[in-house]
């Protein structure tokens, strides 16, 4: 079991965010510095308050979330990575912001090579993701320096994404749309990953109707999903409209 709430590297103490935090937290997350490049400026000290308890409550929910960062006892940063719904598939968002102060010691990177080897080691088919504004060139370095690569084709919303593991869908060429007829294999018989999206059997109808045009899935048993539950194999699949758990392989934009 991967311990995600207290963890150290070479110069870094890494601990879950508490509320005892947000003082700190919250002064660092509305620090000018830490804002130069955020629209409108930084925000204002109530705003991050309410930030930081945000960062708690995905503690509560999520049993993981962002770290406090400390070096020598100093409390210096914020970094980590917690569950983000993007373009329809379940990510990581790797966040971190540093005190000026300790700027240019390599200590985000640390941090962030940290937050990535957690994630992957807890889902290794999320795809890892970090958006920051385009002339944000230190943190696009940092995200870099921790294994992310810059990736035009998802950038949105006045956000540059670098990413890790994001993998185009891969269908087999037999298959047909939706439900009908065969399946679509959710796997590749090369292993090629490929994203996928569990729901209650149940839900089902629910999800088809909810999907583009063109869309494929496959529907599996629970005994037939990876021990992770996130891919299958092809030669296990077969229809069946009561499982209790389904996977849905959505096409990329």
């Amino acid at each position: 079991m991967t311990d995600v709430v207290d963890r150290r590297t070479a110069r870094l103490h890494l601990r879950s965010l508490t509320t005892a935090d947000a003082p700190v937290v919250a002064a660092l997350q509305s620090d000018p510095r830490t804002n130069v490049h955020r629209p409108g400026g930084p925000p204002s000290h109530e705003e991050s308050e309410q930030a930081v308890h945000e960062f708690v409550r995905g503690w509560q929910e999520d049993g993981i979330g962002y770290w406090v960062v400390e070096l020598d006892a100093k409390v210096v940063g914020v970094a980590g990575v917690r569950p983000l719904q993007f373009r329809g598939r379940t990510c990581w968002n790797l966040y971190y912001r540093f005190a000026p102060e300790v700027w240019g010691m390599g200590l985000a990177v640390e941090a962030a090579c940290e937050a990535v080897a957690v994630a992957e080691a807890l889902h290794p088919y999320w795809p890892v993701l970090a958006r920051t504004r385009p002339a944000n060139g230190p943190a696009v370095r940092v995200a870099e320096g921790a294994g992310l690569t810059q990736r035009s084709d998802l950038d949105a919303g006045g956000f540059v994404v670098l990413a890790r593991g994001w993998q185009p869908t891969q269908y087999h060429p037999a298959a047909d749309d939706l439900v009908g007829g065969d399946l679509s294999p959710c796997i590749e018989p090369g292993g090629t990953r490929t994203h996928s999206v569990l729901v209650p059997g149940r839900q089902i109808e629910q999800v088809r109707r909810a999907l583009r045009p063109g869309t494929k899935f496959a529907i599996g048993e629970p005994h037939q999903f990876h021990e992770d539950r996130r891919v299958c194999y092809p030669d296990r699949l077969r229809r069946t409209a009561d499982a209790d758990l389904a996977v849905v392989c959505s096409i990329d934009d």
